[in-house]
């Protein structure tokens, strides 16, 4: 049986974790209210950029983008942006999200990783991985797929996040960003539109646009999620204190009252021996 002593450590040492769990608990909390406020302005964004960019779409009918159509000589290559976390302590935020992707990944596939786990998970599994952004430039990478795709180097792109829905559900979501799907953006509005310098220009300006808006939108989505799933994963940890402290004190207090009852046993047995 583990001594006093040592008991009383466990439970000074569970107390230290408490607090510590319970301090990074109100600080993801804290930051959570402002993350939603950036995540629900740029989806409203994000929203009305892709509306009115269908609009000019329809109404420039006799203007096609690039962007907007699939590559007619395939070359069988997809870059894939996978957006994790630098730091743990927020539960099965990364686990999901990575074994998602990798059960999507083939041959075809080069991956971009923005973030510490990310790159960790892939090199642990043995797969490859064409780059590594710590603080990622999201306007420069998305230049890059743009000047990719333009060339026919690449078939497709897509974006893999942590997609954030309420305070304590996250779904781990993977789009495509290239070609730029407009499908499920309707016009309210039949307006005729004054494109200028020119509807070609303002076309592919709104589309570059709408691709930065979705890639800062995923990112800000995956930090609202993560933050979620810390603020969660340290409050059961906060929860998972407490129910082992008190189970301690329970230990300590049954250890303590056994050794009391053997030290008053044994002053007993030794005042009856003096009698004798």
């Amino acid at each position: 049986m583990a001594t006093l002593k040592s008991i009383r450590k466990r439970i000074i040492s569970t107390q230290s974790t408490k607090k510590l769990t319970h301090a990074m608990k109100m600080i993801a909390s804290s930051r959570m209210r402002k993350a939603q406020q950036r995540v629900c302005t740029a989806r409203a964004y994000n929203k009305e950029l892709r509306r009115i960019l269908l609009e000019i779409v329809k109404e420039q009918k006799e203007i096609s983008s690039f962007l907007l159509n699939p590559q007619e000589d395939e070359k069988g290559i997809v870059n894939i942006f996978v957006i994790s976390s630098d730091r743990g302590l927020c539960g099965t935020f990364n686990e999901h999200l990575l074994k998602k992707v990798r059960a999507t990944l083939d041959k075809r596939y080069r991956i971009f990783v923005i973030g510490k786990k990310g790159r960790d998970f892939f090199r642990r599994n043995g797969i490859e991985i064409e780059k590594v952004c710590a603080q990622p430039d999201l306007s420069k990478e998305m230049n890059l797929a743009i000047e990719r795709y333009r060339k026919g180097e690449i078939d497709e792109a897509y974006i893999a996040y942590n997609k954030f829905q309420s305070l304590g559900s996250i779904e781990p979501s993977i789009e495509r960003i290239l070609p730029v799907d407009l499908g499920d953006f309707m016009p309210v509005l039949s307006v005729d539109h004054i494109c200028e310098p020119g509807a070609e220009e303002v076309i592919e300006r709104a589309i570059k646009r709408t691709m930065e808006t979705g890639f800062l939108l995923a990112y800000l989505e995956s930090s609202a999620a993560e933050l979620s799933a810390r603020m969660i994963a340290m409050e059961m940890a906060t929860k998972n204190a407490d129910d082992l402290i008190i189970s301690l004190t329970q230990v300590y207090n049954k250890a303590r009252q056994a050794t009391i009852t053997r030290d008053l046993i044994d002053i007993v047995g030794g005042a009856e021996a003096l009698k004798r």
